[in-house]
């Protein structure tokens, strides 16, 4: 699921998570495994698991650890299992510890001046730039563009819930195989047409299909959470919770395709797998013809797929770039990409700003 969100989500296969936050990339992958860890029984094993990535995570990126213990903690308190806080409260207890060690390992001797505003506790009292960065990030610099844009992404998002409540209604049971074969063909047919010319155009133009996800899925994990978690909700609490948590810095501003921001290529495969268990384990179980449904919906996850494969040979094309004799990245085209020093420090000028970032 991650390498396919990868690839749908960030330019260039997933290369553009390293330039931006390689401790950023950590704290994900440990919460998700602690959140998969949390997911099942009360083991040793699992307490382990979920102890060393509540630590990753925290050791990473402190806010993102935060936020994955947060919602443990909720999943735990709301548990219908008996046990499962307290397993939970050790595991987290545990991770937050190896957490503490390792930040006063590495913060000892260094003045509390040397720690804020400049150094880990920036976050607390952000500078006025990052400030303003975050406002442009999170779509709340410009309220009306942003609201227009969740919209307009809501609105197409109905319309394939539409087409798959069609492709499970008890009229497509009838003629199973057609149905399925009408989903793939009508999928597939929308994708050649927005992969190139004036489709291509169009599809540059459309908002990010998830752009409603951040809040939907904080929408679907306070519904999860009105009940006693039985394992399954536990799962999908776990996942709707964190990614909308994960998202909350592009609430109303995730953006990839054609523009690509690094916070909303961070959050994506979260959101694309809340997006899926919405899709296939929510809205496709209530038609009245379930796997014609789930079909449909699997189509258009596939069509997405190699439309973003064919965008990123579109914005991309072979031979843009190729090595100097010091090993730097130079154009070959008009519209300059040049990297130098390798990972972590990039410069694009305004033509390619245009094209993609």
């Amino acid at each position: 699921m991650w390498a396919a969100a990868l690839c749908v989500g960030a330019p260039n296969g997933g290369s553009f998570l390293f330039p931006y936050s390689f401790g950023a990339l950590w704290a994900f992958a440990g919460s998700f495994l602690a959140l998969a860890a949390a997911s099942g029984d009360r083991s040793r094993r699992t307490r382990a698991l979920t102890a060393a990535g509540v630590s990753l995570a925290l050791l990473a990126k402190p806010e993102i650890g935060a936020a994955a213990a947060a919602v443990l903690l909720a999943g735990g308190w709301r548990d219908g299992e008996k046990g499962r806080l307290r397993h939970v409260l050790a595991a987290v207890g545990i991770g937050g510890a190896i957490a503490a060690g390792g930040w006063g390992i590495a913060c000892a001797g260094l003045p509390l001046s040397a720690l804020a505003p400049e150094g880990p506790l920036a976050i607390f009292s952000p500078p006025a730039e990052w400030r303003n960065v975050y406002r442009v990030m999170s779509g709340a610099a410009d309220p009306r563009g942003s609201a227009n844009t969740v919209a307009t992404a809501l609105f197409l998002d109905l319309a394939i819930v539409g087409l798959g409540w069609a492709a499970g209604s008890r009229a497509a049971a009838r003629v199973p195989r057609a149905a399925i074969g009408g989903a793939a063909a009508l999928s597939t047919a929308a994708a050649v047409f927005f992969a190139a010319g004036t489709g291509a155009s169009i599809e540059d133009r459309l908002p990010p299909l998830l752009a409603p996800m951040p809040v939907l899925c904080a929408i679907a994990a306070l519904l999860v959470l009105r009940a006693p978690l039985d394992p399954r909700a536990r799962a999908k609490f776990f996942l709707f919770a964190f990614a909308a948590a994960a998202a909350s810095r592009v609430l109303f501003g995730l953006a990839y395709g054609r523009v690509t921001t690094p916070y909303s290529v961070l959050v994506f495969p979260g959101l694309a797998a809340a997006a899926a268990v919405l899709a296939m384990d929510g809205i496709a179980l209530r038609a009245a013809w379930p796997r014609g449904a789930r079909a449909l919906f699997a189509a258009v996850f596939l069509a997405a797929a190699g439309l973003a494969i064919a965008r990123g040979a579109r914005l991309h094309p072979a031979g843009l770039c190729a090595p100097d004799p010091v090993g730097d990245r130079q154009p070959l085209s008009p519209g300059r990409v040049v990297w130098r020093g390798g990972v972590g420090r990039a410069r694009r000028e305004p033509a390619i700003l245009r094209s993609r970032v």
